[in-house]
């Protein structure tokens, strides 16, 4: 089946053409399909911040859309290619963690290596070691565009990934543990708590740094100028914003920092289904920083 959206998701930044190529590649193989940036300003080697963005963004996009995930610092390595479907949508990236997000969100997923042997003459016969972007991933996504490839050529599924991802909240003592994952341009700073249900009208407090605010479901407008508020933003996460300010600034605070959530109406846990959730862990558990996706002088570093 034709796929005739592409998207694409890295670190390269916009001052080099390297996200041009890639979609220059994918045009020579599927001239029509429409290629949209999700973003090319992920921070570098942070594949975790990838897989939050795409894991709110996919629910956005049609049936049949492929996402390509390039943030990947070990480019050149023997680090796999994953293939991992969501319903009718599939995401290519790396096997650094970079999916752990979207599989958390949906535990259905099912997750397939990429054979590139088996791919034959559709990948080019002479590869850069350090642009995987642009001479494999960009050639699979431009040959599921034309129809001539389906996510069942791609590889047999595995349950042995890199599970890696931001780590989730948790509940102890009635009280729920995040913590914040970005500053956004504004300084808005997000959770990873989606949106709790008060356990009584007005109970909803956010504490950050042994400050307290009421979490409440207005606009950035509705706050008071020049003074920081908790909200519920686009993407259903608590956020700490200020009117017309810098959250990020006015509280000296970015990812990494712990939240609690006080005054939320705590579900029932729910069983874990047999056998877990499936993947391998990835070494050190993830962090809101990106410790868990590389460092500066790892193997490739994640540059095209």
């Amino acid at each position: 089946m034709p796929r005739s959206i592409v998207t694409l998701t890295t670190d390269f930044g916009t001052a080099q053409p390297y996200a041009a190529m890639m979609k220059g590649v994918i045009l020579q193989r599927a001239p029509g399909t429409e290629v949209i940036d999700l973003t090319h300003d992920i921070p570098a080697w942070q594949p975790e911040l990838a897989g939050f963005w795409l894991q709110h963004c996919q629910p956005w996009f049609p049936s049949g859309t492929v996402h390509l995930a390039v943030v990947d610092p070990g480019v050149g390595t023997a680090r796999r290619l994953l293939a991992a479907e969501f319903g009718d949508q599939v995401v290519i990236a790396p096997d650094n963690g970079l999916l752990g997000a979207l599989i958390a969100r949906y535990p259905r997923t099912r997750v397939r290596e990429v054979a590139l042997d088996a791919l034959g003459g559709l990948l080019p016969a002479r590869r850069s070691e350090t642009f995987h972007g642009r001479d494999i991933f960009a050639p699979i996504a431009g040959e599921m565009a034309a129809g001539r490839l389906s996510v069942i050529g791609l590889g047999d599924t595995t349950e042995d990934y890199v599970r890696g991802g931001f780590t989730l909240p948790e509940v102890r003592e009635g009280v729920i543990h995040g913590q914040v994952v970005l500053a956004d341009r504004w300084g808005n700073l997000v959770t990873n708590v989606e949106a709790p249900r008060p356990a009584a009208e007005g109970s909803l407090k956010l504490r950050l740094a042994g400050r307290e605010l009421p979490i409440t479901r207005i606009s950035y407008a509705g706050l008071p100028e020049g003074q920081p508020g908790a909200l519920i933003n686009a993407l259903g996460l608590v956020e700490i914003a200020v009117n017309q300010g810098s959250a990020a600034e006015l509280l000296d605070a970015g990812p990494g920092m712990g939240v609690e959530i006080l005054g939320a109406e705590i579900p029932a846990p729910r069983p874990m289904r047999p056998g877990g959730p499936g993947g391998r862990p990835g070494g050190r558990p993830a962090s809101a920083t990106g410790e868990a996706s590389g460092r500066p002088g790892a193997a490739g570093q994640g540059r095209p």
